[in-house]
Formats: C-alpha cells, sequence, structure tokens
C-alpha cells in the first residue's frame, strides 16, 4: 500500500501524572524530526494536553475529537502510530456521547426519579439515527463551570451509568482504538508502564484515583497491552521509589530507553516504505485515481463501452471522451485506470514477470491513462463520431 513519508504518533496517556514523560517524549520527536528530514520524512507527536478548546469541551466532544485524532494519524501514517503511557492512574470516564434509544429506554426504566431527571436534563433523543434513533448528550452550559458540571452532573451519572452500563475511561478507549482494534499493532506500537512507591502525601492525588479499584483496572489493562505488543517495544519501570522517579538520573534512563524504542519502529517503517522519486511520484498519481474513482457512480454502459474499446482498439485514431466542466471526466478516467490496474496486476502475477519489467509497464499504463491530450482540430483529424464519447 502506498504512503507518504509521514509518521504521527499519538500520545496516550492520562495528563497530570505523566507530564515528566510527554514532555520528554516530544523532546525525542524533535530530535527525531529534524533528522529524518534530511531524508524526506516528516516525524510528529500528537499531544492533546491543550488541544481541546473551550467549545468543543462544553459541546461535550472531548472523546470525539481524541478518537478522530487517533484516526487521523493511522491513516496518514499506518505504522508506527501509538504510543501508550501508562501509570497507577485509570483516568477520567466520560460520560457516553450517544447512547441508542433501546438501551437508553432500558436504563430509564430502572433508574429512580432523581435518576430519570438526570437523563432528561443531560441527554436528548434524536430521531435521525435509524433504525430507531438514538439520545445525544447535551451540550454543558458556558456559565456552568467544568468543576460544577462534574459535581452536579457528570458524577451522578458515571455512577448511574455503571451499574449497568459500565463505561472505559478515555485513556482506555483510546488504548482499544490504538492496539486492541487494530491490525498488527504489536510490532509498532511502544508501550511504557510504569509504579511508584512512597508517593508524598500532597502529590498522591496527582499519580493516583480516589477510586480504589483504578489500580486494579490499571493492572488488567497492562496485562491485556502485553499480550498485544512486542516486549521489546515496552519499557517497564515498577516499584519505582518517588524521589528516584523525580531524579534528573531517571529522565536520563527514561529517554534513552524510550528513545531506543521509538527509534526502532521508525526506523523499521523508513526501511520498509523507502521509494524512489519515481515511485512516489507513482504512488501520488495512484492514490489520486483510487480517490477520485471512489466518487464514480453510475455511467455503467459508457465505462463497459469505452473498457472494451480500450482492450480491443483497432481503429487509427485515438478514443477521445469529452464533456461540459463538472461532467465527470476525471472520475471516469481515475475509474478506467484503477480497472485496467486490477487486470494488469492480475496479468503480471500470472506471468510472474520481473519486477522490473512490471514497474515499466505499470508506468507506461499510468501516463497512458492519467493525462488528457487536448486535441485540436487545427492539428489533428477530427476523429469519427463513434470514437468519441460525450459525457
Amino acid at each position: 500500500m502506498f504512503r507518504h513519508p509521514y509518521i504521527r504518533f499519538f500520545i496516550s496517556s492520562t495528563f497530570s501524572d505523566m507530564e515528566i514523560e510527554r514532555n520528554i517524549i516530544l523532546g525525542i520527536m524533535e530530535r527525531l524530526r529534524k533528522e529524518y528530514i534530511a531524508h524526506g520524512w516528516t516525524i510528529e507527536a500528537v499531544d492533546l494536553r491543550w488541544g481541546i478548546g473551550r467549545e468543543d469541551a462544553e459541546e461535550n466532544m472531548t472523546m470525539r475529537i481524541c478518537l478522530d485524532e487517533l484516526r487521523r494519524c493511522q491513516k496518514l501514517s499506518p505504522k508506527p502510530n501509538f504510543i501508550v503511557l501508562l501509570g497507577e492512574r485509570y483516568g477520567w470516564i466520560p460520560l457516553p456521547e450517544t447512547m441508542a434509544a433501546d438501551k437508553m429506554r432500558a436504563l430509564y426504566e430502572n433508574v429512580d426519579i432523581a435518576g430519570k431527571s438526570l437523563l432528561r436534563t443531560c441527554y436528548k433523543y434524536d430521531g435521525n439515527k435509524l433504525p430507531d434513533g438514538e439520545f445525544i448528550l447535551r451540550r454543558r452550559h458556558k456559565n456552568i463551570s467544568v468543576e460544577d458540571y462534574a459535581e452536579m452532573f457528570e458524577r451522578p451519572l458515571q455512577e448511574l451509568f455503571h451499574k449497568f452500563y459500565p463505561q472505559q475511561s478515555a485513556t482506555a478507549q483510546e488504548i482499544a482504538a490504538g492496539i486492541f482494534d487494530t491490525e498488527n499493532a504489536g510490532d509498532h506500537v511502544v508501550a511504557y508502564f510504569r509504579s511508584l512507591t512512597d508517593v508524598s502525601d500532597c502529590d498522591k492525588t496527582k499519580f493516583y484515583d480516589g477510586d480504589s479499584g483504578a489500580i486494579e483496572r490499571c493492572v488488567r489493562l497492562k496485562d491485556r497491552i502485553r499480550s498485544f505488543v512486542s516486549e521489546e517495544n515496552i519499557l517497564t519501570c515498577s516499584d519505582l521509589k518517588y524521589n528516584e522517579y523525580k531524579s534528573e538520573k531517571y529522565a536520563l534512563y527514561f529517554e534513552q530507553q524510550m528513545e531506543r524504542r521509538i527509534r526502532r519502529v521508525v526506523e523499521q517503517a523508513v526501511r520498509d516504505n523507502t521509494l524512489s522519486v519515481d515511485e512516489f511520484e507513482q504512488g501520488l498519481r495512484w492514490e489520486f485515481a483510487e480517490s477520485e474513482s471512489r466518487s464514480f457512480v453510475g455511467r455503467e454502459r459508457e465505462f463497459a463501452d469505452i473498457l472494451s474499446r480500450v482492450y480491443q482498439q483497432t481503429d487509427q485514431y485515438a478514443l477521445v471522451v469529452r464533456g461540459g466542466v463538472g461532467a465527470g471526466k476525471t472520475a471516469l478516467m481515475a475509474r478506467l485506470a484503477t480497472e485496467c490496474r486490477k487486470i494488469l496486476e492480475w496479468c503480471c502475477a500470472s506471468l510472474a514477470l520481473r519486477r522490473e519489467i512490471t514497474v515499466l509497464i505499470t508506468l507506461l499504463l499510468l501516463y497512458l491513462t492519467n493525462f488528457a491530450l487536448i486535441i485540436q482540430k487545427r492539428h489533428l483529424n477530427e476523429p469519427p463520431s463513434h470514437m468519441i464519447w460525450s459525457l
């Protein structure tokens, strides 16, 4: 699969307890960015500590934005694209932004009057979702602070949902999307697991949740990640004394160990996807053709006739496809190019052609199908009418 020379890591963790580690990783990314730009590669990291705007937070769209950003990383950088930092905080559990109508109605029937009032206040019905509609989380009023909203609505609703439909933390949802629900994530995901001892009383709220079951949930999450991710890509620091953790010595150790792991997956991606200028240019054109052909609908008769003429061409004239602006000429030719490519690749595979010959034929087909020639009457004889398709 063609990919751009672009690596984009999504950094997933709770925030306050992983501030030191996140800052160090951003420094590693900056060094890699400067190093690999000379080789034509762009390397970036997505850190959403400051990425959620006030309006989005008021709209209760935080989780949607996080997961959309992760999916963008996966699309632009198929691998590697994910770094997870997991301590002993399970983290914030967001309210579900949507819930199927049947589940919400079943929940409504099983809660008390106060619970029903909360659900009516915080969720609204949307009948546009087929087949039965859904309930959508209402936006937080701008005059209600984050703290007040959490106290008045979010925490009571979280307790209510936990009894019937337990929800995952934001970090756990990111991990599911970045590792558990992704094919072959194990060889390119980088993970860091940490547990501390002797944390000072004044800092405990920074490193631990108030929920007594949070540490156990984190342990289970780490165990599951280990079953997916290669051990060489995991840095584990267990029972680390708090004073040692705060030292420059540990910061240097963490930096060296994480850079080694991140650099390994970056180097592997670059080795697997290094293209010549011609191959990269060819990939861009095929990417454009495939993108355009996806929007092609209809004109099956015209397309079948044009395709048959391409393969059975005996006339002395070129086949000209013409039409007004927006008629769909580009999409039609893109569909033609991708269809011809499928047949070409099957033929090359069947005949076991050498790679050099296959590339040469592919390039020839590419240049024939991706460029339009404006044939002017004063330069060439007008082809006969049966050789012109008007769209």
